[in-house]
């Protein structure tokens, strides 16, 4: 939910936050509420590969999550973005920046920034 209030804070007019973590459930709405942004955030228990495709097209795709789980997902993000979209993916150990990045130019992304804080790699990255 942290990356979705964050959204709104940045002026998203609305956002689905996918979270498959049941147990991290309530604790997202509890943040969603205390933080004023229920009526633009609205959070969804499940796969964001399955859920994805279904709230597409999306401008913006956030995701923190490891690596071995964003890999195969990329596929999933490109289809779901809107023609100028764009995805941010953070959660990432910086010592797998050099694989993540093998497979961000073969599945055909550019990288438009990147950033390094302390042993975590985040990436803003869209289509080619």
């Amino acid at each position: 939910a942290v990356l979705s209030i964050a959204a709104v804070r940045l002026g998203a007019a609305r956002v689905a936050a996918v979270e498959i973590d049941q147990d991290s459930i309530g604790n997202a709405q509890s943040n969603i509420d205390a933080n004023s942004v229920a009526d633009r955030v609205e959070l969804i228990e499940g796969d964001a590969n399955v859920l994805l495709p279904l709230l597409a097209p999306v401008r913006v795709v956030f995701a923190n999550i490891i690596t071995s789980v964003l890999i195969p997902m990329l596929p999933t993000i490109r289809k779901a973005l809107t023609r100028d979209g764009q995805a941010i993916l953070a959660g990432m150990l910086a010592t797998e920046r050099p694989t993540m990045v093998n497979e961000l130019h073969a599945d055909g992304w550019t990288i438009q920034r990147e950033d390094t804080e302390d042993v975590w790699w985040s990436v803003q990255i869209a289509p080619r």
